[in-house]
Parts: C-alpha cells; sequence; structure tokens
C-alpha cells in the first residue's frame, strides 16, 4: 500500500480541527499518527492532524504499534 498525497489539517481548536478532519475521512483522506496541539503567541493553542490519501483508496489493515511491557 503506497500512499500518494499527504497533508496537514490545522484547527483553531481541537473541534474544528476534528471537523475539517472528518470532512477529508470523507473524500478519501486518512489520518495518520496522532492530533498535535501547537502553543501560539496568543493565549489560543492551534491543533494539527496528519492526513494522507492511500494508493487507489486503500486503508492500512494492519497497526504496527509499539507495546510496552505487557503488551
Amino acid at each position: 500500500m503506497k500512499i500518494i498525497d499527504y497533508t496537514t489539517v490545522r484547527g483553531s481548536s481541537r473541534y474544528d480541527m476534528e471537523k475539517e478532519v472528518r470532512e477529508r475521512i470523507r473524500n478519501g483522506w486518512q489520518p495518520i499518527g496522532g492530533a498535535v496541539p501547537i502553543p501560539c503567541r496568543t493565549t489560543t493553542t492551534e491543533w494539527i492532524q496528519t492526513v494522507v490519501k492511500y494508493e487507489n483508496n486503500t486503508v492500512p489493515t494492519t497497526c504496527h504499534t509499539v507495546l510496552g511491557p505487557g503488551g
């Protein structure tokens, strides 16, 4: 499975970022990794999520997670 496109989704709040990610999912994008809060120079925090498109709109069927002790 090959990634064919990559972008980041930003939101002025986690809620706004999640709304945009859901919209991207409806358009064939898949989130990869976790959402990241980025402190801004103002009192707000911006949220960023990476999304990718896979070749032939396939989605990974396995997850390569590193487990800790006992996992």
